[in-house]
C-alpha cells in the first residue's frame, strides 16, 4: 500500500492526497480506470453506427427480397411455396 511506503497511516495519507490532488486516492484510481476504458472503447464506439446501418440495410434487403419472392410465387414464376 502507498500509505505504508510513505510511512503514514491510511487516514493521514488519504487526507494529504485529497488536499494536494483534490480527490481521494480511491476516486483518483477509479477515474484513471474509467479513462483507460473510454480510450479502449473509442474505436468500438465509432463502429456502432456502421454496424447498425449494416443491420438496417440487411433488414431492408431481407424484407424487399421476401416481397419480391412472394410476388413471383403468386404470379406462378416459382414452383416452390415460400414458408
Amino acid at each position: 500500500m502507498v500509505a505504508e511506503a510513505a510511512n503514514l497511516s491510511k487516514h493521514h495519507f488519504s487526507k494529504l492526497f485529497k488536499k494536494h490532488v483534490g480527490t481521494t486516492p480511491y476516486d483518483y484510481y477509479i477515474n484513471i480506470k474509467i479513462r483507460e476504458i473510454q480510450e479502449r472503447l473509442k474505436p468500438l464506439l465509432t463502429l456502432v453506427p456502421d454496424i447498425f446501418m449494416g443491420y438496417m440495410r440487411t433488414v431492408r434487403f431481407s424484407r424487399l427480397n421476401f416481397k419480391l419472392l412472394k410476388r413471383r410465387y403468386k404470379r406462378g414464376e416459382l414452383g416452390v411455396p415460400i414458408v
